[in-house]
């Protein structure tokens, strides 16, 4: 079964984003244990679709287009720490309620700004032929096959083989 897998990816992101702005709202709120749940309900999204990026997607468009995908590559180091400090922010309930707020806040933000850079790099794929669109589909069908979760992602990426 052939996929989009650019429709696939901007779903993704779409979902991702959704779903780290109720996180916020979730701090916000005072209501750690939904943004605990919030984020195990993308937990396994985002791990597959994070080690896609990193061994497919961004090297074959490195390829295509230079140098000016190096900084999506810089970003998802910058994603690692932030979701490992996210994890940690909502199981720590000794922090107050505006700390709370202020971490939660300063560790989705990097998060939001590479899934917002990622979407717009996405569109470089548009010029993907059919063969191309198939072979990364296939990639993202086996990342997806290998249940990454996020944090497993965020600590120990290289045991997870594409």
């Amino acid at each position: 079964m052939t996929i989009d897998v650019l429709a696939e990816l901007e779903n993704e992101h779409n979902n991702i984003k959704n779903t780290l702005l109720d996180i916020g709202e979730s701090f916000e709120k005072g209501e750690l244990l939904t943004g605990m749940k919030l984020l195990g309900s993308i937990n396994g999204l985002v791990g597959a679709h994070m080690k896609f990026e990193d061994d497919i997607l961004y090297p074959m468009l490195r390829r295509s287009f230079g140098e000016s995908i190096d900084s999506l590559i810089d970003e998802h180091t910058e994603a690692r720490i932030a979701s490992t400090r996210l994890a940690e922010t909502l199981s720590n309930y000794h922090l107050s309620e505006m700390e709370k707020i202020v971490e939660g806040w300063w560790n989705i933000m990097p998060l939001l700004n590479h899934v917002d850079n990622c979407s717009t790099a996405l569109k470089k794929m548009k010029t993907l032929s059919k063969q191309e669109n198939y072979n990364l589909g296939e990639k993202l069908q086996e990342a997806r096959s290998l249940k990454i979760p996020m944090l497993a992602w965020a600590k120990e990426l290289d045991d997870y083989n594409l």
